[in-house]
């Protein structure tokens, strides 16, 4: 059987929370010595709330990917005026499910939801070091930019906030 694709508004789906823990622990032991790792450690942290908060108001786009009725990946993105924001795609680590390029599968239901949905001029947000998703984004293009954010020194002072992650 084919993944299955549900897409839905909700941040909490059955499975999700053990789903979510199990690939944040994997990307914990895989990239703790990337140089922008506590940047993603922060993000993780900041996540669920940003999601639940999407969800009540309306402007998450979640799709759940199920193989044999099993939850194999989470995406989460948040739409707010014109752009869709997609923020990550939660995945079991199995090599088989590898294979299926979840994360990739993501974005093209993502954009294939987005053509669906939404009428006139919307912009689809990949921001990510992630070469997944570079690869959608066109080399040289009038409507594209590149920004490079970094929060270095953010959570400083702020002791509960750096001590979450």
């Amino acid at each position: 059987m084919d993944v299955e694709i549900i897409v839905t508004g909700s941040y909490d789906v059955e499975g999700g929370v053990a789903l979510r823990q199990h690939y944040e622990k994997y990307c914990l032991e895989r990239f703790s010595d990337a140089p922008d790792f506590s940047y993603f450690q922060n993000q993780l942290s900041i996540f669920p709330e940003l999601f639940a908060t999407a969800a009540r108001l309306g402007q998450l786009v979640t799709l759940q990917m199920r193989l044999d009725g099993k939850l194999v990946g989470l995406n989460y993105s948040v739409i707010s005026d014109n752009c869709l924001y997609d923020y990550i795609c939660y995945r079991e680590t199995d090599c088989d499910l590898e294979k299926k390029a979840l994360g990739i599968l993501a974005i093209l239901k993502n954009i294939q939801w987005v053509l669906q949905h939404h009428q006139g001029e919307l912009y689809y947000d990949l921001a990510s070091e992630f070469s997944y998703k570079r690869q959608f984004i066109p080399d040289a293009s009038a409507h594209y930019q590149q920004v490079t954010m970094h929060l270095e020194g953010f959570f400083q002072g702020k002791d509960e906030l750096a001590k979450c992650c």
